[in-house]
């Protein structure tokens, strides 16, 4: 694997911190959050303190949740196959 990609949790990690942000945006407690997935507020605060890994599915409903495309939690550069780094086009 090509030394220039991120490790996975850095990734996790900026996933996690915007995870706080676009609830806070949407104006959403943890327990209005905990609602809309279906789980306890511990679990939400997990997933935002890049505690426990956000499966795919639960990062749809989440970007659901607070009104915003899946995409937007990744962090702005994309990493191709080869390693070379391009910009975010989403």
């Amino acid at each position: 694997m090509p030394q220039s990609l991120p490790s996975l949790i850095v990734i996790e990690l900026a996933i996690a911190r915007q995870l706080v942000r676009f609830r806070a945006g949407a104006g959403l407690s943890l327990a209005e959050m905990a609602k809309a997935l279906g789980c306890s507020y511990q679990q939400v605060q997990k997933y935002e303190r890049g505690q426990n890994r956000i499966s795919a599915a639960r990062l749809f409903q989440y970007a659901q949740a607070c009104g915003v495309p899946v995409a937007e939690f990744y962090p702005p550069t994309v990493y191709t196959l080869s390693g070379v780094r391009q910009k975010d086009t989403l």
